[in-house]
């Protein structure tokens, strides 16, 4: 009997082992199973690793969870850092974008918000933070002045569960995102790239006092916009076409219905007011969108990366010489293959590559985007982990496999022990019933 129970646990053993190896393997190493899509082209020296709208979420104000979503949350927290620590370890990117909708809600109170910070800086992203502004500064005022190469490795930009839609944003939010992960508003160089980071947030927001203040940020948003084309267009003057331009937003730039699977929308909080305060938007406006591409790449190429949209799209913009308006066509509604991107510093013709990233929650597929450029020709593929279960079925079967692991190297010594301890039980009995 002892020997068949010694059997089915070895059986059991080698079940588990078969089947949590592979998953451990993935795990850690799955971009050696997509290795066209998860790993950078060899000699490609710029390397930006994206993510989008991790949204990690957390405890609302007067709501209680029950275990087994705190469970899910902490879950989704490893998760998210899994798909970041393995990429990252893998492809040694040289600048990692994270696309807003760092968290779930932007109307949690400053203890929330704290508490996600710092889950999100240890959990998930957990190296190259160090966006930090002093105590008090609204960065986003002077970003232009520190035109310089940039020593963070990681740039979170703020989304609409953030800092809220632009009626939404408040100094009080602003602030605290500028504290923990770095100014809304941004230029800086990199590798001979321009990236220009925008506050998409605010930039279609009222520009009057009739938002109660909120207007100041689109403002900000505006006058940041028109100093970043006040020095494109001195280097267009100067004939100095070296720099690509990188516009790096949250909310994807207006396209017609039908180019990508989200359609424009926008919901305003009163229908009837002239001013039309932003209560939610999917794209920014169509007159914004062309005044960004007229300013931002005057020569007709450059590239815009963003997230909002879960599903993910690539387009391309291109400028009419006659109309001097931009309209832009379809390369994919779900990049999943990979394809390269060709400029020419001194023609229009490339156009403005536009790509919407794939969020990397788990129902979306854990997904990250790989742009790499070698003289002048740029590459961009999206690389899955796949849903959240395939980590939680790994981890859960390497937490049974090591339990039956000790189990299967302490259960038989423990049986010698007790049959030994029985048997001298027994025969102490027999001995003192037979000499009495």
């Amino acid at each position: 009997m002892r020997d068949r129970f010694l059997r089915l646990k070895r059986r059991l053993f080698l079940f588990l082992a078969f089947v949590t190896f592979p998953l451990f393997i993935y795990n850690i190493c799955y971009p050696l199973f997509n290795i066209s899509i998860c790993t950078f082209p060899e000699g490609n020296t710029g390397r930006i690793l994206l993510f989008a709208d991790p949204q990690i979420r957390g405890h609302t104000q007067g709501e209680r969870l029950d275990l087994r979503t705190e469970i899910d949350i902490i879950g989704n927290d490893y998760y998210l850092g899994n798909i970041y620590k393995t990429l990252d370890r893998w492809t040694t990117p040289s600048i990692v974008f994270v696309l807003g909708d760092l968290f779930s809600s932007q109307w949690i109170d400053d203890r929330e918000f704290d508490n996600r910070v710092r889950r999100y800086k240890t959990r998930i992203f957990r190296s190259g933070l160090n966006n930090n502004v002093e105590q008090g500064q609204l960065s986003h005022q002077n970003a232009v002045d520190r035109h310089s190469i940039r020593n963070a490795k990681i740039i979170n930009l703020a989304g609409n569960h953030d800092i809220g839609y632009a009626h939404e944003v408040t100094t009080d939010r602003a602030l605290r995102f500028e504290k923990a992960m770095g100014p809304l508003n941004e230029v800086f160089e990199h590798d001979n790239i321009r990236y220009v980071v925008l506050n998409s947030m605010s930039i279609d927001g009222a520009l009057d006092d009739i938002d109660y203040g909120q207007s100041t940020f689109t403002k900000q948003s505006h006058a940041f916009l028109e100093n970043v084309f006040a020095i494109i267009r001195n280097e267009s003057v100067q004939d100095d076409y070296s720099k690509l331009t990188i516009l790096v937003t949250h909310i994807p730039l207006h396209k017609t219905r039908g180019i990508c699977i989200d359609s424009p929308y926008f919901s305003f909080y009163d229908q009837l007011s002239e001013q039309k305060l932003i209560k939610e938007q999917n794209m920014i406006r169509e007159n914004t969108s062309q005044w960004i591409l007229e300013g931002l790449f005057p020569n007709g190429h450059g590239i815009v990366i963003n997230g909002h949209d879960h599903e993910g799209c690539v387009v391309q913009h291109s400028r009419d010489i006659q109309s001097q308006t931009w309209s832009a066509d379809c390369i994919s509604k779900a990049p999943r293959s990979p394809f390269a991107y060709s400029y020419n510093s001194s023609e229009s013709s490339s156009g403005v590559l536009e790509i919407t990233l794939r969020s990397m929650m788990g129902e979306f597929g854990g997904n990250a985007g790989l742009l790499s450029h070698n003289k002048g020709v740029f590459n961009f593929t999206l690389c899955s982990f796949g849903v959240q279960h395939i980590w939680w079925a790994s981890n859960i079967l390497i937490l049974i496999f090591l339990i039956a692991l000790v189990a299967l190297f302490l259960l038989r010594p423990c049986i010698i022990i007790f049959s030994r301890v029985k048997k001298f039980i027994y025969r102490f009995i027999r001995n003192q019933l037979g000499n009495s």
